[in-house]
């Protein structure tokens, strides 16, 4: 079965272009979505954080978020701290929801995540796919999405590499630019790669 990465930076696209490949029948892990999921649910994980960033990390309603992005936010170490501790545990989680979808006959498994090569996990998989898209694009999706200013998306993205970085290093490149239509970007690959 071949793993395969869609990484790319944040409003670049890579969950419209997971939505295809699952559409075709391909099962997508959602990085971000299961690093949440972890923070909540996984003791060790959530023992790590409060050691880490305090009592308040946590609440009644489970993980305190904004507590916890005022503290990593800004802060380049407090951020590698956190990831330090959410990294390992999507990984983990990641290699047995792989070994689930082996079992169960797929020839290929996904993983969306912004931070493929950031987290050092590129070699882990068979193929990296990078997501990109004009970078004047990307902050104006960002800034739509999560309705925050200019400056807080170009903060987040300098925390991410650049994309010509992860484009030099994937073996597909996706446009997502409104101009190139994505079904016939991710069914070529599938045609090329037979998967």
């Amino acid at each position: 079965m071949k793993k395969i990465a869609i990484t790319g930076n944040i409003g670049s696209g890579k969950s419209s272009c997971c939505r295809i490949f699952e559409i075709l029948g391909f099962p997508v892990y959602y990085a971000d979505q299961q690093a949440k999921l972890l923070m909540q649910k996984e003791i060790e994980v959530r023992q790590k954080i409060i050691q880490t960033f305090g009592e308040e990390s946590y609440d009644e309603n489970g993980l305190n978020r904004p507590y916890l992005s005022k503290r990593v936010f800004g802060d380049r170490e407090k951020l590698d701290q956190l990831n330090a501790i959410v990294h390992p545990a999507v990984h983990k989680d990641l290699q047995q929801w792989i070994e689930k979808q082996q079992r169960k006959g797929h020839t290929a498994a996904i993983e969306e995540a912004a931070l493929t090569f950031e987290a050092g996990h590129e070699n882990y998989f068979d193929a990296i796919i990078t997501v990109v898209a004009p970078q004047p694009m990307l902050i104006r999706r960002v800034m739509k999405r999560d309705r925050i200013s200019r400056k807080q998306v170009i903060e987040r993205l300098s925390r991410q590499w650049p994309q010509e970085f992860k484009c030099r290093h994937s073996k597909g490149i996706i446009l997502n630019d409104g101009q190139h239509s994505l079904i016939f970007q991710v069914q070529n690959i599938i045609d090329r790669w037979s998967l």
